[in-house]
């Protein structure tokens, strides 16, 4: 006969505190031979009469169990791993981070710069990290420009200072060749401390521009592995076309910390969106399977019918690459803090009532 199989999502603590033991051991010339810890003789294998030992009891606590009924989160939280912790392009003077790992954070001319990074702080974010000042992992943050007209060739000139990870973490040079259509000129790793121009032929007469930063999920200054002085800092931004400079902008009269100053403004990439929920009542072709509680699900709010459960959805496709290539969906669901010298009397997500002794609690 089949059993359900009901997978319930909770965490258990087993405390289990033994009187006496026995053990078997190898002597030097490889026999084996019993111990028994009660001060007995050690014999070697054969008939034997072994002593009476007792195992204490076994005390189980059930810390905290989440069973999300009845369609509650019990203080679990939804993230998006694609939407970005914070704007991180400002004006900035590097007052107090001066001058950096490898000498960059200072202002590339006058007192100010735009910097693409983060000062060490005390928020939940900056806290953890290992090396701050610099940049983390899984950054996508730009520096835009406002959209505007121009004639003939456009010329780009600034100042730049850019420190990432080579050959993984990089400052994409861009424009706007219409729609949000972003096209790439040159992008920049590793340690480069330059004067850039670049002259474009374009085919519209309006665009934007705009330095696009990317890091992977790891080596950055959040992890330790790889520290910088940050994506990029950019000053001296020059604009020009055949009728001359169209706007020039060194930050110098922009408040240190904002993230706009005249016709650049500090963004980031639109995240993939959230599809994380609740559901219940859900049925499996082999009926063993179905969950008629309530559980996570991923695909809340996708327009991807499922071919193979009518009413139901599968979880979002990719946006690039025939839906299998990056942005992507990326979610996870994350428990409250959970007390591991507490447990839950009534075995529910109430994590509030002291273990008794604790002395012999490991780790988790």
């Amino acid at each position: 006969m089949k059993k359900t199989l009901v997978i319930v999502l909770g965490v258990c603590f087993l405390a289990l505190f033994i009187g006496s033991v026995s053990a078997r051991d190898m002597d030097k010339t490889g026999k084996r031979i019993v111990r028994d810890l009660s001060d007995q003789e050690m014999l070697p294998d054969g008939p034997y009469t072994p002593s009476l030992m007792a195992t204490a009891q076994a005390d189980t606590y059930c810390i905290v169990w989440y069973d999300f009924e009845q369609m509650d989160w019990q203080g679990w939280t939804q993230v998006d791993n694609t939407a970005q912790y914070d704007t991180f392009s400002h004006v900035d003077d590097f007052a107090g981070v001066t001058p950096g790992v490898h000498g960059g954070l200072v202002p590339l001319e006058g007192l100010q710069s735009m910097w693409c990074g983060v000062r060490p702080g005390t928020n939940e974010y900056v806290c953890g990290w290992v090396a701050a000042p610099g940049y983390g992992n899984s950054w996508n943050q730009m520096l835009v420009s406002d959209s505007f007209e121009f004639a003939g060739m456009l010329t780009w000139s600034f100042k730049a200072f850019f420190d990432s990870e080579p050959g993984y973490d990089y400052t994409h040079i861009e424009y706007d060749a219409g729609g949000g259509n972003w096209t790439e000129v040159e992008d920049w790793d590793g340690l480069v401390d330059t004067v850039v121009t670049y002259e474009l032929l374009l085919a519209q007469a309006k665009t934007k521009l705009r330095y696009h930063f990317t890091s992977d999920g790891a080596w950055s200054d959040q992890d330790g592995l790889w520290n910088t002085d940050g994506g990029f800092i950019v000053d001296s931004i020059t604009i020009a076309d055949i009728t001359g400079t169209l706007d020039y902008e060194d930050f110098e009269g922009c408040p240190v910390m904002q993230e706009f100053c005249g016709w650049w403004n500090g963004d980031v990439e639109t995240p993939y969106g959230s599809f994380s929920g609740l559901y219940s009542n859900l049925l499996e072709y082999d009926p063993c399977g179905d969950n008629f509680g309530t559980q996570v699900v991923f695909f809340v709010g996708s327009s991807y019918p499922s071919p193979t459960y009518p009413g139901l959805f599968d979880t979002p496709f990719c946006l690039g690459g025939g839906g299998t290539e990056d942005p992507c969906q990326d979610e996870i669901v994350v428990s409250p803090v959970i007390d591991m010298t507490m447990y839950s009397p009534n075995n529910d997500d109430a994590n509030d009532t002291p273990i008794p002794d604790t002395s012999g609690l490991g780790g988790a």
